[in-house]
């Protein structure tokens, strides 16, 4: 038999608890009221009768609120009891008193109920903890009984920061009852007092003793708090956060790519950081995720290993200095010398370069030295504990812009993109047939997975005529090439004879026809690694109505293809037009689509409803825009714009906004500020979203910049109207007999961005050259080169006006492609 117990003459109800939790209150008792003879409770009706000597056994109890029991009856310990909403009484028969049953746990941490935020404030040197009210939970004084709480509330405290104001110093700060005990603002609370913790945060045991509010940082110049709380309502979510969403103490969670800008800056993109209770004094309900804005440029400042020698503030990058044994010191020695500094960003949002510690006879050297360099780097406390290591900058000491051998490198798993990624190879000599051991040691000779050498006299001059040994590597300026075995043979690739064209001089073209936006082209998917050296096209037609738009795709079946496009260069008719081209390396199984779009205009139309404003969103990869938005991906390559504007509008239909078309936004305040896009594909429609979607390529940007997130814009959209289009194509041409000994080649074509039920064997007036290259078996590329390779007079020029695939060269190891035919 069980009945709820119930308190028989509550007194002394404390605002605090009712105050601070809703519908959760506090009583105290005893069940001295209303209990006969031998200590039997007599709770008020309608409970049922309390156990008699016909009803025995265990008989529990539910209790609904959070009181104060007395459970003393003859033979029963002493003392008072704290018993929590849905803890149990179980009456003991033999012993003929209540006992609580509950097991004992921490039913809420220790922490902070309500207020308690910090500011700065109200010198320059004082923090401001607004008025609050907390818990501190004690698990561990009674292990035995039920954790005892205790509430703490303070009101309004400012007081001066005891920590040095220098740059990279780091306050913590927490509540605790002021000794002796005294009552706090508010009822049935003790008074709490701030309590601070220079550099080093508070320990495990102060984290329960006291209540954790935050911290302050010092960035030369200004204090800068950062309110992250223990909050006792949210630690069953705070654990589900961390281990589901982000698995790691502070994190960009999305966005945030860091990418090279122009004079030798850097960019980074808007996104989210992951802190722990980072945005609970905004809500509540989303504590840990607080989202960030753009910063083009990134502000910086340069710092030395103690934040002994801290820069201005800037965002031009300074490779010429780096931190010799704590100095800031000009880079000595020839102009190949190299360093990698490291961008961090701290809780309070403020950017660190950490100077290089260690100098590098080369850039090639310096890259793949990245793990070693970290080993032998001192890292200041604030940005090894509370900071998020963005990116690594390597250089040369005299670039003085963004180049080869000046560039962003992403630390595996980092935070941003963008730059020229470098992630060394997995090899061991010892593995390799026909491995012959030199006189080093295989333990010597290893190397190890994330880049960083046991023996830094493995990097070789490469004399001709001399023996290397496996993992030996050699760098010509160009190639960075690793031994697999010994060998006297010539490490670096070399080319073989002139750049060739797959299509003949004179072909027998044949003219087609369409009324419509025609696309023609092929997909080359190479058999062998070489350069991409020329480009040339066939048109059977010019004339002022008459446009023409020439688009290259870097494997355009990958997850990040690249794109690029030339819009109406002067043309020859019935002839071959080579175009100047960047020299591009492609290697083994790679793909390049290479298409001409042709259109007759005699005119061009805008959709109903256009022009129209829209506002603009941040770039996503995945997200479609909301209604009465536009977005593009991160690249710029994909434009996505809602059918409803930001007026809200009819739905407006963009159904027909064929490729060529192009999009203008132009800002609603500043007329110089606008984007100009245009459609390299037919739109897509997403019915759910109601929103359209097309590939696209930047045509131009204003005077004053490209339009930002939540800026609103006149969205302008012009769509050609299509004449009979002239093309030239040869049918049934690819065969084993014409196909090139580099490539395989498929045909496509499009009209209006629809593709035609062609073979895949047509030849299209469009034709691209390619210079193989060979290498000896012996040797393993290490890393990609910075440019094209010299020889066989087929060398490609460069034209800002005229590139068609951006010299898109990575530092980065592509083994993987080359394994089946290097």
């Amino acid at each position: 038999m069980s009945r709820f117990l119930r308190p028989s003459g509550p007194r002394d109800l404390r605002e605090f608890w009712h105050a601070i939790w809703k519908g959760f209150q506090r009583v105290e008792t005893e069940l001295g009221d209303g209990v006969p003879e031998g200590g039997y409770p007599e709770p008020p009706d309608p409970a049922p009768s309390p156990p008699d000597g016909q009803q025995r056994g265990a008989h529990s109890h539910y209790l609904d609120n959070l009181i104060n029991v007395n459970i003393a009856a003859p033979g029963a310990p002493a003392g008072t009891r704290r018993l929590l909403s849905g803890q149990v009484l179980t009456f003991k028969d033999d012993l003929n008193y209540w006992e609580n049953a509950t097991v004992a746990c921490e039913v809420i941490p220790t922490g902070l109920v309500d207020g308690g935020e910090l500011n700065i404030g109200p010198g320059a040197n004082d923090i401001e903890v607004l008025a609050g009210v907390g818990v501190i939970m004690d698990s561990y004084t009674d292990p035995d009984g039920p954790p005892q709480a205790k509430g703490v509330s303070w009101g309004q405290i400012n007081q001066a920061i005891t920590q040095v104001p220098a740059a990279g110093n780091l306050a913590y700060f927490t509540i605790i009852p002021v000794t002796p005990e005294t009552d706090g603002p508010v009822a049935g609370t003790v008074l709490g007092e701030l309590r601070e913790y220079d550099t080093v945060p508070p320990d495990q045991v102060q984290r329960r003793d006291e209540i954790p509010l935050g911290l302050a940082v010092f960035n030369g110049d200004v204090w800068g708090e950062i309110s992250s709380p223990t909050v006792i309502n949210n630690a069953a979510h705070t654990l589900e956060d961390y281990l589901n969403s982000v698995a790691g103490p502070s994190f960009i969670i999305e966005g945030g790519e860091v990418t090279e800008a122009p004079a030798h800056a850097i960019n980074q993109s808007s996104g989210t950081v992951w802190e722990q209770n980072r945005n609970w004094h905004v809500n509540k309900k989303d504590p840990h995720r607080e989202a960030f804005l753009a910063r083009t440029p990134l502000q910086f400042r340069y710092t030395n290993r103690d934040f002994s020698d801290v820069g201005v503030l800037g965002s031009t990058v300074d490779v010429t200095q780096w931190d010799d044994g704590g100095t800031v010191s000009p880079i000595g020695g020839g102009s190949q010398q190299a360093t990698v500094q490291r961008v961090y960003i701290d809780p309070r949002d403020n950017v660190w370069i950490l100077w290089g510690q260690n100098v590098y006879p080369s850039y090639a050297e310096a890259v793949s030295k990245i793990g070693a360099d970290t080993a032998d780097t001192e890292v200041p406390g604030l940005l090894a504990r509370a900071s998020i290591l963005l990116c690594y900058i390597v250089s040369r000491r005299n670039q003085t812009d963004w180049g080869v051998e000046s560039t962003i490198v992403i630390p595996e798993g980092g935070s941003g993109g963008g730059g020229s990624p470098f992630t060394p190879t997995t090899f061991s000599g010892a593995l390799t047939t026909g491995y012959v051991p030199d006189p080093l040691t295989e333990s010597e000779r290893t190397l190890i997975d994330d880049g960083t050498w046991q023996n830094r006299g493995h990097f070789k001059t490469y004399v001709a005529g001399s023996t290397y040994y496996p993992q030996d590597v050699v760098y010509d300026g160009q190639w960075l090439m690793v031994a697999n075995t010994e060998t006297l043979d010539n490490p670096f690739p070399q080319t073989v004879g002139d750049p060739t064209y797959a299509l003949p001089d004179a072909p027998l073209f044949q003219d087609f026809e369409n009324i419509s936006v025609v696309g023609s082209g092929h997909l080359y998917t190479f058999n062998t690694s070489g350069y991409y050296r020329g480009l040339r096209v066939w048109v059977p037609e010019t004339g002022p109505d008459i446009t023409y738009r020439i688009t290259a795709v870097r494997n355009p079946n990958s997850a990040n293809p690249s794109y690029s496009t030339l819009t109406n260069p002067i043309l020859d008719a019935d002839g071959w037009t080579t175009l100047s081209v960047d020299t591009v390396l492609l290697l083994e199984g790679e793909e390049l689509l290479v298409y001409i779009e042709a259109l007759n205009s005699g005119g061009s139309v805008s959709p109903g409803g256009t022009p129209a404003d829209w506002i603009r969103e941040t770039s996503s990869n995945t997200a479609q825009p909301l209604a009465g938005n536009w977005n593009t991906n991160v690249q710029e390559s994909i434009l996505r714009i809602s059918e409803v504007d930001a007026d809200g509008n009819p739905e407006i239909n963009l159904l027909g906004v064929i490729p060529g078309s192009t999009f203008e936004f132009v800002s609603t305040t500043d007329p110089t500020v606008s984007v100009t896009y245009t459609a390299i594909s037919a739109e897509t429609y997403d019915p759910l979203n109601g929103s359209y979607e097309w590939i696209v390529s930047v045509t131009s940007t204003g005077a004053g910049g490209t339009p930002q997130p939540t800026d609103r814009t006149v969205g302008t959209i012009i769509v050609p109207v299509s004449a009979t289009t002239k093309f030239v194509g040869i049918p049934g041409y690819w065969n084993p007999t014409t196909l090139p000994t580099w490539a395989t080649i498929t045909s496509s074509l499009q009209y209006d961005g629809v593709d035609q039920p062609v073979v895949g064997d047509e030849a299209y007036g469009i034709d691209v050259a390619f210079q193989e290259l060979t290498k000896s078996d012996d040797w393993d590329i290490y890393g990609l080169p910075s440019g094209g390779g010299g020889g066989g007079g087929g060398g490609g020029g460069t034209s800002s006006n005229s590139s068609l695939l951006a010299a898109i060269q990575e530092l980065t190891v592509r083994v993987e492609a080359l394994e089946n035919g290097s």
